[in-house]
């Protein structure tokens, strides 16, 4: 939850040989971008520190009824400041989305649609945010969103239809960016 570029390293040596990845050129490239990766966590760790993050949880279970669905998973992180309770995902990735795809990112929002559904009266949201740490930036790319408006908005309707078409008969082929890692790509309509 907390920790500086001097603490995540240690870490880091701690616990990289659990990898597996014995000795080697591909041992030694991905310690090379996890070391990176530990550093851009470093600096955004310090920087919400800095924007006076109090309490944080990591790998938050969620299992919350929302209407007709139930979420279940984990969030990496939930940072508690004076601005509210914020849902962070940690992205390992090296390429970030675009700052407006983030604004309707489904699994920040179904994240923040859970969170709203089991808060207490009053208890606010500061939204939440994709943090990108693997990639070559010196600094971590950050992809935020805003707090759901009340009852959910764009993230009820987006669960409430897949929860419709979850029950449908049939499922409508719809052409979408991971068609081209789709094993069954070559029998779709």
């Amino acid at each position: 939850p907390q920790g500086s570029l001097t603490d995540l390293p240690k870490a880091l040596d701690e616990r990289f040989g659990e990898l597996g990845l014995g000795e080697g050129w591909v041992a030694a490239r991905e310690r090379e971008r996890a070391e990176g990766m530990v550093e851009r966590l470093a600096a955004y760790i310090q920087k919400r520190e800095s924007d006076g993050v109090t309490e944080v949880q990591v790998e938050a279970p969620v299992n919350q009824r929302v209407g007709d669905a139930v979420i279940r998973g984990s969030m990496d992180r939930v940072e508690r400041g004076p601005s509210g309770t914020r849902i962070v995902d940690l992205k390992t990735g090296g390429t970030a989305v675009s700052k407006e795809k983030a604004l309707t990112h489904a699994q920040l929002g179904i994240y923040q649609l859970a969170a709203q559904e089991a808060a207490a009266e009053g208890e606010a949201s500061d939204g939440a945010e994709l943090v990108y740490v693997g990639g070559s930036t010196q600094a971590p790319s950050e992809r935020f969103q805003p707090p759901l408006e009340e009852g959910g908005g764009w993230a009820r309707e987006l669960l409430d239809d897949t929860v419709a078409v979850m029950r449908g008969s049939a499922f409508m082929a719809v052409l979408n960016e991971t068609c081209r890692h789709c094993p069954v790509k070559t029998s779709c309509p």
